[in-house]
């Protein structure tokens, strides 16, 4: 009964899509205003990442360009507004009319907007980081593999949506180093021409030096104080009810012990867990030198990360990024074995290509930092895995964009 019921839904979703197919051609037709572009983040529910920092530099340097944001989230979009950036919500009558009639499309995740309504746009999907884990199409779950009745089906279905995200023809991304334009181009189903080697805008921010509320109280508040951020990535496990725990004494973890190095050496940890893993603090973990922090004690985060003096991860793409600051990292996969079978693979291994100084549990982070064996990025990594990134991938894509 199961494949009776599943094979029935796919094929009214089958025939439902074929009836769309004429509205998606008439829409196609519409002309479309090139000097209107469309912005949106991480679902539609937040202003930040790529199209944030891509935003306000074309805003700042082509005021030809009318830029607007178009979102979910009806508080975000109030506070938009009373900033001065125009932003309605994407189900408005506004912005309907935006999204069929803009020439240009930002996006950081998939799920924004529905493409349908943006037939003859060019889509930038700016993503939110260089891929060591998996993504979009080579992701497969994590662990399932498809069968071939749904590889067919899959095929059909491309010529049938033509406007699905991965089978929209008229997209492009960004890479920050030739290194991973061979994983973006499977994962986003693009050809390499269409992945613009710009480097990513965010990155641009590591350079920006603007003030931050919390770093500059912390730095009063501590004269000469170094600031350590630990930015360990999310797990997929959690969706089966399997929450990581960085923090677990399985790890060797002691909060005394960390307490005692922070104070010996003046160092202030920032703790900066993913916001998927933001439900999940530990408030008891907590204390003048340890600081947990949201998305709510930053302005951009990507210019907070610019101005702290270590960075600690594990599989985040911050590595890729935070390496052109030439300050040291340190890489903790603790887990590493587990997250490869619990979360996502990886597109090339780990050990033998990820550069710093690796500490297998908490107890030889702690060493590290007190003896001070940490360092950056060796310059030929920076070079394989950042070689666009310059503090000018903002510019570089508007030239791109420019060339299409």
């Amino acid at each position: 009964m199961k494949y009776i019921m599943n094979f029935i839904n796919k094929s009214l979703y089958f025939i439902k899509h074929l009836f769309l197919i004429p509205l998606w051609l008439l829409i196609g037709l519409h002309k479309r205003n090139n000097k209107l572009w469309i912005f949106s983040s991480w679902s539609g529910e937040r202003y930040s990442d790529n199209s944030r920092v891509f935003y306000e530099w074309v805003r700042n340097n082509h005021p030809e360009i009318e830029c607007v944001w178009v979102l979910r989230k009806k508080e975000l979009i109030k506070k938009l507004n009373e900033m001065n950036i125009m932003a309605f919500h994407i189900n408005s009558k506004e912005g309907k009319k935006l999204l069929l009639s803009a020439g240009k499309v930002f996006t950081v995740r998939d799920d924004e907007f529905s493409f349908f309504r943006l037939n003859g746009a060019e889509i930038y999907q700016l993503w939110h980081g260089m891929p060591l884990k998996k993504i979009k199409n080579d992701y497969l779950d994590g662990i399932t593999k498809i069968s071939k009745a749904r590889k067919i089906y899959d095929k059909i279905m491309q010529i049938v949506t033509p406007w699905a995200v991965n089978n929209y023809k008229n997209r492009f991304t960004c890479t920050n180093a030739a290194f991973f334009t061979q994983f973006l181009s499977s994962s986003f189903n693009l050809s390499d021409k269409r992945i613009l080697n710009c480097g990513t805008p965010r990155c641009d921010a590591l350079f920006y030096k603007k003030s931050e509320k919390l770093l500059k109280s912390l730095s009063e508040k501590y004269p000469g104080c170094k600031f350590i951020l630990y930015m360990p990535t999310f797990r997929t496990s959690q969706w089966n009810g399997k929450y990581f725990n960085p923090f677990d004494v399985k790890y060797g973890f002691e909060f005394i012990e960390l307490e005692k190095i922070l104070e010996d050496k003046n160092y202030i940890f920032l703790y900066k867990p993913h916001f998927y893993d933001a439900k999940f603090l530990d408030s008891k973990k907590t204390s003048e030198r340890f600081v947990t922090i949201t998305d709510d004690d930053i302005d951009e985060l990507y210019n907070f990360c610019g101005q702290v003096d270590i960075l600690l991860t594990d599989y985040s793409s911050i590595y890729f990024d935070f390496m052109v600051t030439r300050k040291p990292v340190i890489l903790m996969p603790f887990d590493y074995e587990d997250y490869l079978k619990t979360s996502r693979n990886h597109y090339f291994d780990y050990y033998s290509n990820m550069d710093g100084v690796m500490a297998k549990d908490w107890k030889e982070t702690i060493s590290i930092l007190r003896d001070e064996k940490f360092r950056p990025v060796s310059e030929e990594k920076i070079l394989q895995f950042a070689e666009y990134v310059d503090g000018n991938c903002c510019q570089k894509l508007y030239k791109e964009i420019e060339n299409e």
